[in-house]
């Protein structure tokens, strides 16, 4: 049996979670005002605010130059509207 599903889903603090840029732009770019991409970003922060969060992002843990942290592995547009809206702290499943 494989040791590599997610592991546990926790509470993690929006600062302790790191994103590759070059990974994460490929995954996500700030969406331009009135485009169909800023409408879904919209929905979905507005999904976050009225339902909350209703599945975890996924990290995997990682020792960084800032120290111990982990990165994104999916998940990043929910992040980043958590992160909008103003979340201390965001669900999140680990793997690896």
């Amino acid at each position: 049996m494989s040791d590599k599903g997610i592991h546990t889903i926790q509470d993690v603090d929006m600062d302790e979670i790191h994103y590759d840029p070059r990974f994460t732009a490929r995954q996500w770019k700030q969406p331009k005002a009135g485009s169909y991409a800023a409408e879904e970003f919209d929905q979905l922060k507005g999904s976050l605010k009225t339902h909350g969060q209703l599945q975890p992002i996924v990290l995997a843990a990682a020792l960084g130059r800032d120290g111990p942290g982990a990165y994104i592995v999916c998940g990043v547009r929910r992040y980043f509207a958590a992160k909008e809206l103003g979340w201390e702290t965001i669900s999140a499943g680990f793997v690896g």
